[in-house]
């Protein structure tokens, strides 16, 4: 029995090779996760870290500087939402209003020791006598002033503690009532939202 080499013809056609990676449907080498994940990542440090942070600084100078401009306005109307925090809550806008509407000895009492002390320095070098009855006049003044100023803080306190249960009524807030009641009517802050005799109920 003869046997006969078979021709190339007859030979088995190789597979093509396929290309490294697997083909995706649209004709391109599907990507591995590791690059995907690499494209997701977006870089924690921003190419021009100078102009980064001259951004971040004028977003803090804007925000502080409309903060200040809410805060003044409030202290001008009385907003509780942006008044500072030693002027917050019923309890001291009671004691506010309180003052506002009493007539307060201390109110008159630095722009009149003012006047009296230069008083006392000029009549000093012709009017001795009436230079010292001038600084006597300055001492009864401020202790007029004093007194007054502890009666009223006396005062809001006892209201304070009719109206408001003991936990509602921050610390201090007697000692806030009798600087307020030093100070002249004009130059508050909060500024008075009451007239003269409008005590708050």
């Amino acid at each position: 029995m003869s046997f006969r080499k078979k021709s190339a013809a007859d030979a088995p056609t190789p597979a093509a090779e396929s290309p490294s990676g697997k083909v995706g449907g649209k004709g391109r080498p599907t990507p591995k996760r590791r690059e995907q994940e690499a494209k997701r990542l977006h870089p924690l440090v921003p190419p021009d870290r100078e102009a980064a942070r001259k951004t971040a600084r004028a977003a803090q100078r804007q925000a502080r500087d409309e903060a200040f401009r809410r805060q003044q306005e409030a202290l001008r109307t009385g907003d509780e939402r942006y008044l500072p925090a030693r002027d917050k809550g019923p309890a001291r806008r009671f004691a506010r209003d309180w003052i506002d509407a009493r007539f307060c000895i201390g109110q008159f009492t630095l722009p009149l020791m003012l006047l009296m002390m230069v008083a006392t320095f000029v009549l000093a070098s012709f009017l001795p006598r009436l230079a010292v009855w001038s600084l006597v006049a300055i001492y009864a003044l401020f202790i007029l002033a004093f007194a007054d100023s502890l009666l009223a803080a006396r005062k809001v306190g006892q209201a304070l503690e009719a109206k408001f249960a003991a936990e509602q009524i921050p610390r201090f807030t007697r000692f806030y009532a009798f600087s307020r009641s030093f100070m002249p009517r004009r130059l508050r802050a909060p500024r008075p939202q009451v007239g003269r005799g409008q005590f708050p109920s």
